[in-house]
C-alpha cells in the first residue's frame, strides 16, 4: 500500500466493529471463580473428585515390591 492510499473501511467492517464493541464479555477471572465455586459445590457428588472406599470385589494382590 502506498502512503497516498488510505485504507478502505466498508460498512460491513464498521457494523462488525460495532457488534464486537457491544458484546458483553465476562472476565476470565470471574469465570474461573465461578468454576471453582461450582467444583467445590459438586465435590461430594463427583466420584472423580474424591476417592471412594476400597472396592470389596477387587482381589487383593499377593505381590509385594520391595
Amino acid at each position: 500500500m502506498d502512503q497516498d492510499e488510505e485504507p478502505v473501511i466498508t460498512k460491513a467492517m464498521i457494523e462488525d466493529m460495532e457488534f464486537q464493541r457491544d458484546i458483553e464479555r465476562t472476565l476470565v477471572s470471574v469465570a474461573a471463580e465461578d468454576l471453582v465455586a461450582f467444583i467445590d459445590s459438586q465435590y461430594h457428588q463427583d466420584f472423580l473428585m474424591h476417592q471412594e472406599g476400597p472396592n470389596p470385589f477387587r482381589k487383593e494382590s499377593s505381590c509385594v515390591i520391595s
